[in-house]
């Protein structure tokens, strides 16, 4: 686990792809299937978020996560890790601005 101190913004992806985006002052937190369980502790602890970013891993496992973060109503997108070489970020994106436009967009 990395740096949690008060943020809005939480990023839980590959190590790579959570240290970038520490960079620009969001916390992060490292995935794998081995943190998935501490994760989930933490988002169910007294924590507050108003959004976060997950990796494409944790999107492509379906993760529980996501699973907390709809329950406390916590927004999310997928963004790219840099371990991963699909394009589930691009797609989630997609299917997000298609809701709110009313039109497919596409991002490449």
């Amino acid at each position: 686990m990395s740096n949690l101190e008060n943020s809005d913004l939480l990023i839980i992806a590959d190590n790579n792809s959570a240290d970038l985006w520490m960079l620009v002052g969001a916390k992060g937190l490292e995935y794998s299937a081995e943190t998935e369980e501490k994760i989930i502790e933490h988002l169910s602890g007294d924590v507050e978020y108003k959004a976060v970013l997950i990796g494409e891993a944790v999107y492509k496992d379906q993760s529980r996560i996501l699973i907390e973060l709809n329950r406390k109503e916590i927004p999310w997108i997928v963004v790219l890790d840099t371990t991963e070489d699909e394009n589930a970020g691009f797609t989630e994106l997609e299917r997000l601005s298609e809701k709110a436009v009313g039109m497919r967009l596409s991002f490449n």
